[in-house]
């Protein structure tokens, strides 16, 4: 991949310059190469940081993320940095097949269910460019449906029939 400078790891994680900064100075991130407007960083920064990213998403303390990023395997750290595969969906019984997979298709959800899904990618090997590098990793699409507050129910996007049913016939009896 080559060296990065700040804005391309801004860019690509979109985090602040200052959040970077604060990551490096509670060990979460190695030291770049270089000082002053010249910091260097490396493929390995942004994994890192792509890693602790999500880490902190799953509300996990930052000196308990910095600790485990210390020793991670570059196997565990390609793991953590890869994007969380979610699309979330908070449907109606009906709306958990029809309504979600027609969103997630970026289709407008059909009756008065109320459908939200944030998709994360919108193909199974995203690309995008860092530094002029090519980027590219495997990815799947899912659908949250929330249940109540604190309760959801992940389902795959390319689930089977049975599956969406199973899905409905949960949210119809457990859904708020």
């Amino acid at each position: 991949m080559g060296t990065l400078r700040m804005h391309d790891l801004t860019r690509a994680t979109g985090m602040t310059p200052r959040g970077v900064r604060h990551y490096v100075k509670m060990g979460i991130l190695p030291r770049p190469e270089g000082r002053g407007t010249g910091p260097v960083y490396t493929a390995e920064h942004l994994a890192k940081l792509l890693a602790a990213r999500r880490l902190r998403s799953e509300d996990i303390p930052l000196r308990v993320i910095a600790t485990r990023l210390r020793n991670v395997s570059p196997e565990e750290l390609s793991r953590l940095s890869a994007p969380a595969p979610v699309a979330t969906a908070n449907a109606g019984a009906a709306g958990v097949s029809s309504s979600a997979t027609a969103a997630a298709n970026g289709e407008r959800p059909s009756g008065d269910e109320e459908v939200a899904v944030a998709e994360v990618s919108s193909a199974r090997n995203p690309t995008g460019s860092v530094d002029g590098q090519a980027i590219s990793y495997p990815s799947e699409r899912w659908e949250r449906v929330v249940l109540l507050p604190g309760l959801e129910l992940h389902v795959r996007a390319d689930a089977s029939g049975l599956v969406r049913r199973l899905a409905a016939e949960i949210h119809a009896r457990y859904g708020a």
